[in-house]
């Protein structure tokens, strides 16, 4: 700084004065440029102390500052912590248990077994041995048997049963379904009141207009048109071959929650009834297939139960 350099200035003069020829007089200009050099040397030291002790004192102060900040955080929560150390030692407790119920079973049976003869001894351990291998087998028929239980039950309600499809065909119960039911996992099967109500809309346009003869007079052509305006549904069941006796024949069957009979009657309409409703009757056969595999997957599992209990 200025200072410093003003120093530099003055011990240069200082040095260049007492490069004086020897002999001649003192001059007195050098013991004062000694006297100035030593006050600015003083005066620098002071300044160096001064700005040390100020350094020391900020730094104090920071830490003050950060020390304040850690004692007024406020606590954490180790609630959560204590309470899975407090489930960790629930856990080694019940593990515990179980191993000294394990080892107590183990040294009983080895009471047991070595209080045998040797012929007895080895009957006995067979016998264990085929206890434990018919636990495993039931319990490898069991897993199976629930997944397609789950599946069964979740295509019969009409919910998408795509995760209990996956689950039960890893396990080997649903390899002969059909792909009437299978295009149906995402969505569900329709349920028997979607399949009345889709056949409530189309209906009117499935039967065969009552035309009048060809020498039909005014009247007669104006009734006939007035009938085709409204339509009539003939209740229970009916006799008949038209179209309109058909018709009513499949909503009592559906009423009934006879779908192979409605499907049966579907098939008697004329085929241009047929092509208008031909995805009506899709959905009704593929709900029937579901059905129909689902107390397929039901015996199967009575099957393997039955198995694995024998």
């Amino acid at each position: 700084d200025a200072l410093a350099a003003r120093l530099d200035r003055l011990e240069q003069a200082a040095e260049a004065s007492a490069d004086q020829p020897a002999g001649g007089a003192p001059d007195p200009r050098v013991a004062e440029l000694s006297q100035a050099v030593e006050g600015l040397r003083n005066e620098l030291a002071k300044r160096a102390a001064g700005s040390a002790v100020e350094e020391i004192r900020t730094a104090v102060a920071g830490l003050s500052d950060r020390i304040a900040a850690l004692e007024n955080r406020p606590a954490p929560d180790l609630s959560p912590l204590r309470a899975a150390v407090d489930d960790v030692r629930a856990q080694l407790r019940q593990s515990a248990e179980r191993d000294g119920a394990l080892e107590s079973r183990i040294a009983a049976l080895q009471t047991q077994i070595g209080s045998l003869a040797p012929a007895e001894r080895l009957a006995a351990v067979e016998s264990t041995l085929d206890g434990f291998r018919e636990d495993a087998r039931r319990a490898g028929a069991l897993a199976p048997a629930l997944s397609a239980d789950l599946l069964a039950n979740a295509i019969a309600s009409g919910r998408p049963f795509a995760a209990e499809l996956a689950a039960a065909r890893d396990a080997g119960m649903a390899a002969e379904m059909g792909e009437s039911v299978a295009a149906h996992a995402e969505t569900g099967l329709p349920s028997l009141a979607a399949i009345r109500e889709s056949f409530d809309r189309i209906a009117p346009t499935l039967e065969t207009p009552d035309l009048p003869p060809p020498d039909a007079g005014p009247l007669d052509r104006l009734m006939a048109g007035a009938r085709s305006l409204v339509e009539v549904r003939k209740a229970g069941p009916v006799e008949g071959g038209d179209s309109a006796a058909t018709i009513a024949r499949i909503r009592e069957a559906l009423r009934t929650g006879e779908l192979s009979r409605a499907l049966e009657e579907w098939r008697q309409l004329p085929e241009e009834a047929r092509t208008a409703s031909a995805d009506w009757a899709r959905s009704v056969q593929a709900r029937l297939d579901g059905l129909a595999f689902a107390d397929r997957l039901r015996s199967d599992i009575l099957t393997r139960l039955g198995g694995s209990a024998g």
